[in-house]
């Protein structure tokens, strides 16, 4: 079984997720893992936005629709448009988003 809230998986006896320390009898959707477990670092999603701008910071992050845009908007217009990849990886260095694009909180 996995804790609903931080995805970890616990054992069938537990009362409280030894990670987080949820009630997990209170929780009766306990089988389902999130789509991942571990939250994504903002430094290495912002490095990858600026030195691979073609929305891969975003990708990595979980942020697909967003990534995919930028992927767009880099190749039709010829590269130019990366350069609101280098921004945005810029902007994810400097704010302070405390989840990623899966809803997990992001590791500093």
């Amino acid at each position: 079984m996995f804790c609903t809230k931080c995805g970890k998986e616990v054992s069938t006896e537990a009362k409280f997720c030894p990670y987080c320390g949820t009630n997990l009898q209170e929780n009766l959707n306990m089988s389902m893992p999130k789509v991942n477990s571990q939250g994504r670092n903002k430094i290495i999603a912002g490095l990858l936005n600026i030195i691979l701008p073609f929305g891969t910071g975003r990708f990595y992050a979980g942020y697909m629709t967003i990534g995919a845009v930028q992927l767009l908007v880099s190749l039709l217009t010829l590269g130019i448009g990366s350069l609101w990849s280098v921004i945005d990886g810029i902007l994810i260095l400097t704010n302070n988003p405390n989840v990623d694009g899966y809803g997990n909180p992001r590791t500093e």
